[in-house]
């Protein structure tokens, strides 16, 4: 009845539009079958734009959108039309958008934007009901929907009677890379025109795989899973879907902040390439602790963990198999994720080794690297912050995808922004010159005329109600000049290891990723470095602004010198500055200073570069490969690069904490039975400042007494068994678990020893 009225509805407003069209031509049979890839809807169509007028093609939206409503879904051929039909309208209303983005105000518009995008997340199965108005971005989407419709078309999909390519009997992964008629054809798809995606894909890996090895290592989930990003986004940190997932790792908004990515009116933490990583290796790691089989937890990742559970639990019921495999439950899946893993199959084939499938190779692309620095002022614009780096506004933008306005959001703590390479000193003499107004923490806000509690809610990223609660304000009554406090929120670095105000320099791939650079202090006697935490780079020349200009900052990590200069404050002061060696240089001396430190007798921890293994080191530092399994609690060989290994025993009663976020002093203190007074000797400690990722080294006196833990809301075995140095496995022996399930509330017992 519903679909019937619907159908009346859209007659009605077809023939409306016709009414008012300058050309009644008729979308034609021939119009039906779409082109698998609505990239070349999007093309023709852009051909014809100045012949089809706006009416015309939104009457042909609609009546696809009919067709799509009265398409029957109970065969595989059916729901290959449906699929067809969707893909040619989603990439009709893509290019008409594009082409002219204010045509959405348009109610008839509106209406068919709402009634295709509501199919096209039943077609694929997508949960939720979000009706975001912001149309679909980046060429994955058209990829992945002319992908998954010819893998619609593959008899007998799941047969292994395929020959396997020579290239992948090369690759060692740890999550298998099943060869049959699925990945095959999808092998052969993504081959056919790779200048429509991997080469993008490739180009862009140049740019971020650096950073995500770098962080999937530390999370310790297999590498492989850089190539999921791939077919997620296309490595695009701005990419947005129809079903409204956002970002590289593309998280809904829920997930999101399951995982401490912040979404509000200023930023979407979704496109921040480094924390979107970590949110996602952490997804993806809790979701391997409850499946235990990564085809599975890759399902889960695209149509969520209850979606692959309820086909598991029809598997184990229907087909009397035990513990079924994603090959075994791939029937009972959703027709997006039935298509998703042998595409990540074929994606980390073909990307392994781009040479061995006639691939040429990307064009140079920039490293991803960049001068982190923390900043106050809510009313910096991002062409501000690009005229104090001297670069441009592109630039920052592409350095801070999450910034959704052009200002930086308000924040009672400074604000971590990415500028280029080099331009630190720069930056830092440029932010010293400006009013004391531009660098003004945002906590209040002076009432202007035309103001309402509302505006000034969104405008400060909160709630109307709240801001209502922290001024004591009952109604919605506010004067014309009157001073609110404003109640907003801190942004955390996306650097784990940086500590507070502390500017970093990040360049991943090299030996030491992210390094802290000496502050810049201003007085009267110009710009002067102030010692940082570790040791700094050597000066190697100083100069005055007025002689020379600045050295152009590089994001490549591959220049040879850097040369900085700054302007005198005044004709009879001399502004100095430093010149920092290449990272080349500093690399070399790190690692000789690293290899004179393990050598000595005193050294006691050792950081793991790529290549090494348990064996090599403990060679390397004469010690046997049991002991370093038994200093570090590893429950095997396994290790990755950056991981830190102890090189001698610990103290009798020691154990070592991660700092996760949200800890503080005080909680870390209640938790293990100590005082804080204790953890700040302990860890040379001066205050009561901590920052994610720190290591703290606990003492228990005996250490035969365990540690009671409270399981917290989002904690796995996992997290909790990293933070204390220990392993899944030794959590479940000594806690007499069956399986990895907890609940927040729940104590268990942790041996330190």
């Amino acid at each position: 009845m519903q679909g019937s009225l619907r159908l009346t509805v859209l007659a009605v407003l077809t023939t409306f539009l016709l009414a008012g069209c300058s050309s009644t031509e008729s979308l034609s049979d021939s119009n039906e079958d779409a082109p698998t890839n609505s990239e070349a809807v999007a093309e023709a169509d852009t051909l014809s734009e100045q012949k089809t007028p706006i009416n015309e093609q939104v009457r042909r939206l609609f009546v696809l959108e009919a067709r799509i409503l009265a398409a029957p879904d109970s065969t595989a051929a059916d729901s290959l039309h449906t699929g067809r039909l969707l893909n040619q309208a989603m990439g009709e209303l893509s290019a008409l958008l594009d082409r002219d983005p204010s045509v959405i105000e348009r109610d008839a518009v509106r209406d068919v934007y709402r009634g295709l995008t509501k199919e096209y997340r039943r077609y694929h199965r997508y949960e939720g009901s979000a009706d975001s108005m912001e149309t679909a971005k980046g060429d994955i989407f058209s990829v992945r929907a002319g992908l998954f419709a010819s893998l619609e078309q593959v008899d007998e999909p799941l047969l292994e009677d395929v020959m396997a390519p020579e290239a992948i009997q090369n690759i060692e992964t740890e999550i298998p890379l099943t060869m049959n008629r699925l990945v095959k054809q999808s092998l052969d798809y993504l081959k056919s025109d790779p200048s429509k995606h991997v080469d993008s894909w490739l180009q862009r890996e140049q740019t971020y795989g650096p950073m995500i090895d770098h962080i999937l290592a530390q999370e310790g989930v297999p590498h492989e899973l850089r190539y999921l990003a791939m077919i997620e986004s296309g490595l695009n940190p701005r990419a947005r879907s129809w079903a409204g997932a956002v970002g590289m790792w593309q998280f809904m908004r829920g997930t999101g902040r399951m995982y401490d990515l912040k979404v509000d009116g200023w930023i979407d933490e979704r496109r921040d390439p480094e924390k979107a990583t970590r949110a996602a290796a952490r997804h993806l790691s809790d979701l391997y602790d409850s499946l235990g089989d990564w085809h599975l937890v890759l399902a889960a990742y695209n149509c969520g963990e209850g979606c692959v559970r309820r086909a598991v639990r029809r598997t184990e019921r229907y087909d009397d198999i035990e513990d079924p495999n994603y090959w075994e439950v791939y029937d009972r899946l959703p027709r997006e994720t039935r298509g998703y893993v042998p595409m990540f199959i074929a994606a980390t084939i073909l990307a392994s080794q781009p040479e061995k499938h006639n691939i040429e190779p990307p064009k140079a692309a920039p490293a991803y690297a960049y001068d982190y620095v923390a900043v106050h002022g809510s009313m910096l614009t991002v062409y501000e912050i690009a005229r104090l780096a001297e670069t441009d506004a592109d630039v920052i933008r592409a350095l801070n995808p999450e910034l959704r306005q052009r200002t930086l959001p308000p924040s009672r703590e400074k604000y971590y922004i990415r500028i280029p390479v080099g331009s630190y000193p720069t930056f830092a003499w440029g932010y010293a010159d400006l009013p004391e107004s531009k660098k003004r923490p945002a906590t209040s806000y002076r009432v202007r005329s035309g103001d309402t509690l509302s505006e000034i809610a969104d405008r400060f990223g909160t709630s109307t109600n709240r801001l209502r609660r922290t001024n004591g304000i009952r109604g919605s009554m506010i004067n014309i000049g009157q001073t609110l406090v404003v109640p907003v929120r801190n942004y955390d670095s996306a650097i784990q290891n940086a500590s507070p105000q502390q500017p970093m320099r990040v360049q991943y791939g090299a030996v030491t990723p992210v390094r802290p650079l000496d502050r810049i202090v201003i007085t009267d006697r110009g710009l002067q470095r102030s010692p940082a935490e570790q040791q700094s780079p050597p000066v190697r020349t100083a100069s005055t602004r007025s002689s020379e200009q600045t050295s152009s900052s590089s994001a490549s990590s591959s220049s040879t010198s850097e040369t900085v200069s700054t302007k005198a404050k005044s004709s009879s002061s001399e502004a100095t500055a430093s010149t920092e060696s290449s990272s080349s240089t500093s690399e070399s001396s790190s690692s000789a200073s690293q290899k004179a430190s393990s050598s000595s007798s005193s050294a006691s921890i050792v950081t793991v570069r790529r290549g090494d293994t348990l064996s090599d080191i403990a060679a390397r530092h004469g010690v046997s490969t049991r002991n370093l399994q038994r200093w570090n609690r590893l429950g095997s060989s396994r290790i990755h690069p950056g991981q830190t290994l102890r090189l001698t025993a610990p103290p009798a009663g020691t154990s070592t904490y991660t700092v996760r976020r949200g800890d503080s002093l005080d909680r870390i203190a209640r938790t293990h039975g100590v005082t804080i007074r204790q953890l700040r000797d302990w860890n040379d400690l001066r205050g009561s400042r901590i920052y994610p990722g720190q290591t703290l080294e606990i003492r228990d006196g005996g250490g035969d007494r365990p540690i009671i833990y409270t399981v917290q809301r989002g904690d796995t075995l996992s997290t909790i068994a990293k933070s204390y140095g220990t392993s899944v496995g030794e959590l479940r022996m000594i806690n007499e678990l069956r399986g990895s399930r907890i609940y927040p509330g729940q104590k268990l017992k942790i041996e330190t020893n």
